[in-house]
Order: C-alpha cells, then structure tokens, then sequence
C-alpha cells in the first residue's frame, strides 16, 4: 500500500482563517491517520505487508512551523509509530522523502 497525496495550500490564507487551515490539516494529517490506521490493523492481523508513505521533507522545517508543513511533521510521526508497532508482526512501514515533487 502506498500512501502519496498532500496539498500545499495557501500558507497566508491559513494563518489568518481557521477554514483554510482545516482543509490542509484535513488533506495532509486527517485523510493520512484515516487511511494508515485500518491498513495498519488488517496488516497487523494479516501478519505481512509492505506499506509506504509518502511525507514532504518540509516536515523537517525546525522554526518553520506554519499551518501547511505543521501536520507534515505528524505525517512522518505516525508511520514511525507504525513502523514500531508492526514490526514484529512482518509488516513493514517505509517513509520515503522525495524533495520537491511537480505534480498536476
């Protein structure tokens, strides 16, 4: 299973307005828990599986923690908790760090 999806946002708009910053918690932290926790669980029970997660290296960002990289740094988190947990049931959790990506 892999896991690639994110949303940049509008960085000014959510530092000023809690709908925007909600869309972009929602996009990069919520949908990502959503998906990773019952895909973990299913693996878990299976006792095998590979699962990947895309993250941004912005989530590596010390001091720059705005609205849109703040749950990147989440997102890398819990594959690490993950990875931890289902180890010892044969699954592995690979978090990949592209850099800047062009996508559409």
């Amino acid at each position: 299973m892999l896991i690639a999806h994110g949303d940049l946002g509008d960085q000014l708009a959510s530092e000023r307005t809690f709908a925007e910053a909600e869309a972009i918690l929602r996009v990069n932290f919520v949908s990502v828990v959503s998906l990773l926790i019952p895909i973990a669980n299913h693996m878990e029970v299976e006792r095998r599986g590979r699962i990947g997660v895309i993250t941004s290296v912005a989530g590596n960002a010390a001091g720059l923690e705005t609205t849109p990289t703040a749950p990147r740094r989440g997102a890398q988190r819990l594959p690490a908790g993950l990875r931890t947990r289902l180890y010892a049931a044969g699954v592995t959790v690979t978090t990949l760090k592209l850099g800047p990506v062009d996508s559409p």
